[in-house]
């Protein structure tokens, strides 16, 4: 904790000392700058939520409710999806290891205008994957250590953060899905006009309604920060890819590819999870307009009706937003708007210009 307080730290102080020239510049350090202290804030608030976390997992054993099964593959999928992105981050991490260490040099070498030699590929990763350390703090073997295990601790949180998303909400649409199908088979083909269970579907639906909100009240800062963060960075990295000269190294190249479709994977995976919530959530409202009329006014039926039309029930991100399909839709359309503004700001190279 201290320790990315310090690199925060520095890394305002530097940016006061140095000239920015470049809306690239201009990004890169407010990214740099940025991505430290949303990782700090994460850092802080997993350790400070701790009780409330346990509270949740304590809670939802305890969830009682007539139409539920187990949740058999929950396990799997969830070791699945965790195993996948996982490892796509580790390969993503090698990459960028021979990305600013230089550990593979090109073989064209003499043609690329790296500042530091490749006789040392901790100093080549301290100076050019942090110029504004380098400008601040002389390059030390331990600071070179220092901060590269700092960058793998705060892409790796980034990481955590999308996880734990997924999974609350892979174990909550699975609940609402259920309880929308048991519900039809129950009420709508055998006993329609039953009020007892008609009455044990409203409560089951509020017992799921209260997790839902108690599970948002943890997640809603993650959802807020993985979407801003995200979004930031996929328009750092389209920015840098359009504007940057081209690297001659095809294993750079590959690097560049795969670490914006990984990021791209990741905020789709974490969309689409978290928009199911929403999706099941209202289908299971779906169910009341299958109630006979006198069971519909006497459990007051149309209240509840009301009340989930005026107050959405999904995952939200600090109430600013929510999860929904079209979320992703209107973020793609933002990461394009600010790249084109960036880019009419910015002297294009000619193989981009085409000339």
């Amino acid at each position: 904790m201290v320790w990315f307080v310090g690199i925060v730290f520095v890394l305002v102080v530097s940016s006061f000392q140095k000239t920015i020239n470049t809306v690239n510049e201009l990004a890169e350090l407010t990214f740099q700058i940025s991505y430290h202290t949303c990782a700090i804030f994460l850092f802080h608030y997993f350790r400070r939520s701790r009780a409330k976390l346990q509270e949740i997992f304590k809670e939802w054993q305890q969830i009682k409710m007539h139409f539920s099964v187990p949740d058999c593959t929950l396990r799997f999928e969830v070791n699945l999806i965790v195993g996948v992105i996982m490892g796509a981050a580790l390969l993503e991490n090698i990459g960028y290891n021979d990305y600013y260490h230089r550990i593979f040099p090109p073989n064209d070498e003499p043609s690329c205008n790296y500042s530091v030699s490749f006789l040392n590929p901790w100093e080549t990763n301290y100076v050019e994957s942090h110029r504004l350390w380098s400008n601040l703090i002389p390059f030390s073997l331990v600071s070179g250590i220092l901060v590269d295990i700092s960058n793998k601790l705060v892409v790796f949180t980034f990481t955590y953060m999308d996880l734990t998303i997924v999974v609350f909400s892979r174990a909550l649409y699975f609940k609402f899905l259920k309880l929308k199908e048991l519900a039809e088979q129950a009420l709508v083909e055998y006993n329609i006009r039953n009020a007892d269970i008609w009455h044990q579907y409203i409560k089951d639906y509020q017992t799921l309604c209260l997790m839902l909100k108690r599970v948002n009240g943890f997640l809603s800062v993650l959802i807020f920060c993985s979407f801003g963060m995200n979004s930031f960075d996929l328009c750092n990295q389209v920015q840098f890819t359009l504007i940057r000269q081209p690297d001659p190294s095809y294993l750079r190249k590959l690097y560049n590819i795969w670490s914006f479709f990984l990021l791209l994977a990741r905020l789709y995976i974490v969309n689409q999870a978290g928009a199911k919530v929403h999706l099941w959530a209202n289908a299971a409202v779906e169910v009341f307009s299958k109630c006979p009329r006198e069971i519909y006014y006497e459990l007051e039926i149309e209240r509840i009706e009301r009340y989930v039309y005026v107050n959405p029930i999904a995952l939200n991100g600090l109430g600013c937003f929510i999860v929904t399909k079209p979320l992703l839709l209107r973020i793609i359309g933002v990461i394009f708007t600010v790249v084109i503004v960036l880019l009419q700001a910015t002297q294009l190279p000619k193989t981009v210009l085409g000339g």
